[in-house]
């Protein structure tokens, strides 16, 4: 269940790959993240301190019947993406929104950018991590993307 939240602050920083955006800014130890992509499916962002699948923190969302729905969730292995809660760790995602509108899907959220939960990486300001970017043209979180782009970004 996806509460209201404001979208985030003048970002500190954006990229745009294969149509899909991530803007994010660092205020008060929490990433606050925006991700949007051309689709009325899901769109994901994954977060790795090194290249590959293994390991990333993904957070996916869709807009369903109305209503946002982000997840929580992390790579075990290449096609393998389960509920961060399903592998031992610990949600910490807030001020979860989203919206769907003139095709284009836009997921809002904050993480803390520092954790010691089981598939949570660093995240504070400066360091470089490796992004998974992707989007769906459905919305079920088990359906393969459409776009996937791997950058490295500093935060």
């Amino acid at each position: 269940m996806c509460t209201p939240a404001s979208p985030p602050p003048i970002p500190t920083g954006t990229v745009s790959s294969g149509g899909i955006t991530f803007s994010w800014a660092h205020i008060d130890g929490e990433l606050r993240c925006r991700v949007q992509a051309p689709t009325t499916g899901w769109v994901a962002i994954g977060f790795n301190e090194v290249a590959g699948l293994a390991g990333t923190h993904l957070v996916m969302g869709a807009f369903v019947n109305g209503e946002a729905v982000v997840s929580d969730r992390t790579i075990v292995a290449p096609g393998d993406h389960r509920q961060i809660e399903d592998v031992g760790g610990v949600s910490e995602l807030s001020q979860t929104s989203g919206t769907e509108r003139d095709g284009t899907t836009e997921i809002s959220f904050t993480l803390p950018v520092t954790t010691a939960h089981a598939g949570s990486h660093d995240l504070r300001q400066g360091t470089t991590v490796h992004l998974l970017l992707a989007y769906s043209v459905a919305d079920e979180f088990d359906h393969h993307s459409r776009v996937r782009r791997h950058l490295t970004v500093r935060l």
